[in-house]
């Protein structure tokens, strides 16, 4: 069997896809400036080959051979996952769960192997069980992993924002990984963007930390349809109660709270009046 290696630029997406769609056996993980792909193959794949498919911006082609096994099945048993109640979170291949959703280690946060990410999706089980929601917004999405639950469930529109420079392309990279249509991904820093001025959510998530979710929460208040519910995570044990404390005053009342180690989530629902 052999091993070809080599790297393609961050701006070479559309080669990247190519690559995925085109071989088996693919793996890649960003480093530097670019992704580092691995085929594994049994055919005559060499660096001619690989030039003749009119792939030359390919850097540091390299083809070893090695023993001849089953190296997606290694991989598989060798890679961490998440199983959750409806899905399996995983860094390349789908499981056994109702839904799978692959997201590749990169530079946005949320693979799933974070505790603030599967109490976010637990939430989201929670909540999509009991009650009909018609549109949800991801707050500081990364990448993309929770819009992706809710898509995968609800079948219905779900806009994303995020401010990191790299979360954009990490989002629509991951939304094609794992065939999804039907989001929308807003660069913006919280709900400061123009197609969100009047909107109104059934549900928002935010997997943020602390102090931008303490100022958030009046915009989250205003964002939300009449008895909406928003799902935080990503805070610690400690903070629950600050936060508590900080939507009652914004008229959001705590419906379930869930922890996992250190890290604590929180939903709440939004009243006309605060706990009527």
């Amino acid at each position: 069997m052999k091993k070809v290696s080599f790297t393609v630029d961050y701006s070479k997406k559309e080669l990247l896809d190519f690559i995925i769609r085109d071989f088996e056996n693919v793996s890649y993980f960003p480093k530097n400036n670019g992704w580092d792909i691995e085929i594994f193959t049994l055919n005559k794949l060499n660096e001619d080959y690989l030039l003749k498919k009119n792939l030359q911006s390919l850097k540091n082609i390299k083809v070893d051979l090695i023993e001849n096994k089953n190296w997606l099945l290694v991989g598989r048993k060798n890679q961490t996952y998440v199983n959750t109640e409806l899905f399996c979170l995983s860094q390349g291949f789908f499981g056994k769960k109702k839904y799978s959703i692959i997201i590749p280690g990169g530079m946005a946060f949320g693979t799933g192997r974070h505790e603030s990410t599967q109490l976010a999706i637990r939430g989201i089980e929670f909540i999509l069980k009991k009650n009909k929601i018609n549109n949800c917004f991801d707050l500081g999405s990364g990448s993309g992993i929770l819009s992706f639950a809710v898509r995968l469930i609800t079948k219905k529109k779900v806009i994303s924002c995020d401010c990191d420079k790299f979360s954009e392309d990490n989002y629509n990279f991951n939304m094609k990984l794992n065939n999804l249509n039907g989001l929308f991904f807003l660069k913006c820093d919280g709900f400061r963007h123009r197609i969100l001025k009047k909107k109104r959510f059934d549900l928002i998530v935010a997997n943020i930390f602390l102090n931008p979710l303490k100022s958030l929460a009046r915009d989250i208040n205003k964002h939300l349809t009449s008895n909406g519910f928003v799902i935080i995570s990503g805070i610690l044990n400690n903070q629950k109660n600050e936060i508590i404390n900080n939507y009652y005053k914004n008229k959001l009342k705590l419906v379930k709270k869930n922890t996992l180690g250190d890290w604590s989530s929180l939903i709440f629902q939004k009243f006309r009046k605060a706990y009527e």
